[in-house]
């Protein structure tokens, strides 16, 4: 059973219009918010879990900036008085059912989503800056992205797979690492970016680098590969899995994953990074890393490591497989370790890519994202990866950090396109 509440409450509220976000502090004025409970857990209506929470201000906003809330960390609300609009449920629903939740705690503290639903060009790249400020923070960013077209419509005649990763990240050192990339609402005309964080976590910027290609297209093909798919064997040796030890960090993980359909022959295997999730600590780096071995017509082993001190909560990258020998293509990886050693951080690196001779005729879209990163957890987490200079022989990358950070090391794997 499900009940829709009224609730008075002090909150910190951001107000947006459709198409340009606009900030609006409320501070701790007095609001009405509409609370959605879920009573499947629990026949109390006072221990019942926040599923989802709308401000009547904010409601017809609601329907085209879809907001909404994080539950993987939701919180109680202890409620006196209950007063139900049932009739009202089941519209409210439509708009959370993809994702929802929250917080709470006795002082209302509200994190929303911002999102901008001006279209975007598919450029490959999107930035949280194009929709906010990096000092306005938020739980989760994104953006409506629109896929090429012409007169006769829509390039794509169904919606595209797409594949995508982190092209920079600035996170909080106060808590834990977290960030999770997702595509999604994909149609054959558009589709929503988002950068995101949880808990006690705070975004200050993000970027994302993306790749699609037609759902039918036999010659690519595009996977993900999270932690949370591996099952974790417990300590006594048994054939069961408890939700205990499933959720222990594991600072190897690894699994074999098998194309849909084989290649005739061994294919290039790009992986990016798009979640993770890390704890923090003055005396901790940051390390994490993606990439794949063993690879095979058949088949390849996807793998997010990390090592010494670090503790991994959790992660996930997307692999993107093509013949080695595809017209117009090309791909790789670069590392601050290319061109200095662990131990001489520094925070601007960059070099020099070159092409195969005669591969490209003009200069390529070239398009980059992270695979590996080692950072002190002294600072904010901040790096980027990008490329300039591209010519059709070439290009330039650079792995940078800024402020106090200390990146030790970090690398990247890029695609050229050609024909794009």
């Amino acid at each position: 059973m499900r009940w829709l509440v009224w609730l008075q409450a002090r909150f910190v509220a951001v107000s947006m219009t459709p198409n340009s976000p606009r900030f609006q502090e409320t501070g701790s004025t007095k609001a009405r918010a509409l609370i959605l409970h879920d009573h499947r857990r629990s026949g109390h209506a006072a221990h019942s879990s926040i599923l989802a929470i709308l401000f009547r201000d904010a409601i017809l906003q609601y329907y085209s900036t879809k907001w909404l809330y994080d539950w993987r960390e939701s919180g109680l609300l202890l409620i006196s008085h209950l007063f139900i609009f049932q009739p009202l449920v089941d519209r409210v629903l439509q708009f959370t059912s993809s994702r929802v939740l929250v917080v709470c705690s006795g002082r209302c503290t509200v994190f929303t989503m911002v999102h901008l639903s001006e279209p975007a060009p598919d450029t490959g790249v999107f930035h949280t800056d194009e929709v906010r400020p990096r000092n306005k923070p938020s739980k989760s960013t994104s953006r409506t992205i629109a896929l090429p077209g012409g007169p006769d419509g829509p390039y794509y005649k169904s919606p595209p797979n797409l594949a995508a990763g982190f092209q920079s990240l600035e996170l909080s050192h106060e808590a834990n690492v977290r960030a999770n990339l997702v595509a999604d609402e994909i149609s054959n005309s558009q589709f929503r970016i988002t950068l995101e964080t949880w808990g006690g976590s705070k975004l200050y910027s993000a970027g994302a680098t993306w790749l699609e290609h037609k759902a039918e297209a036999r010659d690519c093909l595009f996977g993900q590969f999270d932690t949370h798919d591996i099952a974790r064997t417990s300590k006594d040796g048994g054939s069961g899995v408890s939700k205990a030890s499933a959720k222990l960090p594991q600072p190897e993980n690894a699994q074999s994953i098998k194309f849909p359909r084989a290649f005739k022959e061994q294919p290039e295997v790009v992986c990016w990074m798009n979640r993770i999730d890390m704890a923090t600590g003055d005396d901790r780096n940051w390390r994490i890393r993606v990439y794949a071995s063993n690879v095979t017509t058949k088949g390849f082993t996807a793998h997010i490591d990390t090592w010494s001190d670090s503790i991994l909560h959790g992660a996930a990258m997307c692999w993107i497989a093509f013949p080695k020998k595809k017209a117009h293509v090309a791909s790789g990886s670069f590392n601050t370790m290319d061109v200095r050693s662990w131990s001489n951080p520094k925070p601007n690196n960059s070099a020099r890519v070159k092409f195969d001779q005669g591969l490209f005729s003009k200069p390529p879209t070239v398009l980059v994202a992270l695979n590996m990163l080692d950072m002190a957890g002294n600072a904010d987490l901040r790096i980027k990866t990008y490329v300039d200079e591209v010519s059709k022989d070439g290009f330039r990358w650079h792995l940078d950090t800024w402020d106090d950070s200390t990146l030790y090391a970090a690398g990247a794997s890029w695609i050229a396109l050609g024909y794009v």
